[in-house]
């Protein structure tokens, strides 16, 4: 069995782009055909307009004459039913994806903090609940004889701090240091605020395997955690419990199908999987 999870940034056919739609899947369609993995989470699609809604036109070009092609897909949608402008979520799997009523977790799906901004520029008046870019984007992978893979296909919030009402002078310049920094304060919360929705699910997955008889559920998280493995949002998904209970534990590099950026660590963009799952990696 193998997962692999890719992050493609920014990908997108629109005018004038440099390099082209055209380019980028020429290099990464043999590459991504080299993989025949059970299933791949990849990340920043961009939408564009179609005759029924937006479509993710640059991901289909890129799956055409792959394995992928003919996979069944799994794609986060906003509470209306529509896909993101960007920032799509998406899940291919060879197996068949049951259906099941938590496929997409919102920030609205669990706790969040209301936060008073403290440097807004006309003050804020009131704390209001965080919101976070991106959903959860969970599957169930019918594996045939009973078996269930639980893919949790995830984008944490990214380090760069979050806008602050007045205190841009420009998408890349601050006001102040005082709002960079609270800027920065408010994308931590998110960031682990997605992580604590991840573990609050893994613990609910663990609670209904143990009500099943079932010891050791296959479990995998893909994605972009955008932080080390030593910081908190991976602790909150990954650590066990007193007695070494309900740990989800790390699959080893030569296990690990991703397509990630060299700036990055490659604990950030990777998948990590239950023990026994784990095992039947290859």
């Amino acid at each position: 069995m193998r997962i692999a999870t890719f992050n493609l940034e920014n990908l997108d056919d629109k005018a004038g782009q440099d390099p082209s739609l055209a380019t980028r899947v020429a290099i990464m369609g043999p590459s991504s055909s080299g993989w025949p993995p059970t299933c791949c989470a990849s990340r920043r699609s961009i939408a564009k307009p179609g005759t029924e809604g937006p479509i993710l036109a640059a991901r289909d070009s890129l799956l055409v004459g792959t394995s992928y092609q003919d996979y069944q897909r799994l794609t986060t949608t906003t509470t209306g039913g529509e896909l993101y402008q960007e920032r799509n979520l998406v899940t291919l799997s060879r197996f068949p994806l049951l259906d099941h009523p938590r496929t997409i977790i919102r920030d609205s799906s669990g706790p969040r903090p209301a936060y008073q901004v403290a440097t807004a520029d006309p003050p804020d008046q009131s704390a209001d609940p965080l919101e976070w870019e991106r959903p959860i984007l969970y599957a169930q992978l019918d594996l045939g004889a009973g078996r269930v893979l639980h893919v949790l296909n995830l984008h944490l919030k990214s380090k760069i701090a979050t806008d602050i009402q007045g205190q841009k002078l420009d998408n890349f310049t601050w006001k102040t240091p005082a709002a960079w920094a609270e800027g920065s304060f408010i994308s931590s919360m998110k960031r682990v605020g997605q992580a604590l929705q991840v573990r609050l699910e893994l613990d609910r997955l663990f609670d209904q395997a143990d009500q099943a008889g079932d010891p050791a559920p296959l479990i995998s998280i893909c994605g972009d955690f955008n932080a080390e493995s030593h910081e908190v949002p991976l602790l909150y998904t990954l650590k066990a419990g007193p007695a070494g209970e309900r740990a989800v534990g790390g699959v080893s590099p030569s296990h690990r199908g991703r397509a990630g950026s060299a700036r990055r660590s490659r604990a950030r963009r990777t998948s990590w999987s239950r023990p026994g799952l784990a095992e039947r990696l290859r």
